[in-house]
């Protein structure tokens, strides 16, 4: 078994047939699709590119492996449902603590120059958001959920503590995403992150820099997995 096998997706597809309906003034096309991924992982495989900023996979397509995810488009939704095997800990900070429901495609990677084709407008991805927090610890602080970014094929819903903060656990989070505008562009990575940033304020950039730094790390575990094998 390769190192990076805890990247064998988890994917049920659903299909659905939705009446017209209005999301962020874009109606729904009737041909709209659910995309459900239910898993259960252990926390202490996640990879961590600095203390307290650590993600792990739920499922990846091409370009890192020979599968193509499907092609995501306006109306579409992701939803992510995910339980810890054991408690999986959200650092203390200063600025903010966050766990995230991470959607990226191919359009993301292009758009870095690491993928091939062309890169379509990198302003044209939108996505609402929903999420759950299961199995925080008594006495933690308050939560906000809602929270949502979008930015060239890089969907996120978050939970977040703004400010100072002792962070907090949990034993599952849920997250759906549903597009209220996409490239659109095939499935690459699905994926939960946590973050601990110590600044004075999360923003954009900062959302894009754990982009990058979940297509390294996941560029290093296919590469050692294929020389491995």
């Amino acid at each position: 078994m390769s190192r990076f096998s805890f990247l064998i997706s988890a994917l049920l597809r659903q299909t659905v047939t939705l009446a017209l309906l209005a999301v962020g003034g874009c109606a729904i096309p009737a041909s709209a699709s659910t995309y459900t991924y239910t898993q259960t992982v252990d926390p202490t495989t996640a990879s961590c590119g600095s203390p307290g900023n650590c993600f792990i996979i739920l499922t990846v397509y091409s370009p890192f492996t020979n599968t193509v995810g499907p092609t995501l488009k306006a109306g579409d939704v992701v939803d992510i449902n995910v339980t810890f095997s054991s408690p999986w800990t959200v650092a203390a900070a200063t600025g903010q603590s966050a766990i995230f429901g991470a959607v990226l495609d191919e359009n993301y990677y292009t758009c870095l120059g690491v993928g091939t084709g062309t890169c379509l407008p990198e302003t044209s991805d939108l996505a609402t958001s929903t999420e759950t927090i299961v199995g925080e610890n008594a006495g933690g602080p308050i939560v906000t959920t809602g929270n949502n970014y979008a930015q060239s094929g890089f969907y996120v819903a978050y939970a977040n503590v703004i400010g100072p903060n002792p962070g907090f656990t949990l034993t599952g989070f849920d997250a759906t995403l549903t597009l209220v505008n996409s490239d659109p562009s095939p499935l690459a990575v699905v994926a939960v992150e946590i973050q601990a940033l110590n600044a004075p304020e999360p923003g954009p950039i900062v959302l894009t820099l754990m982009g990058l730094g979940l297509l390294f790390s996941l560029r290093k575990h296919v590469l050692l997995g294929t020389r491995r094998r």
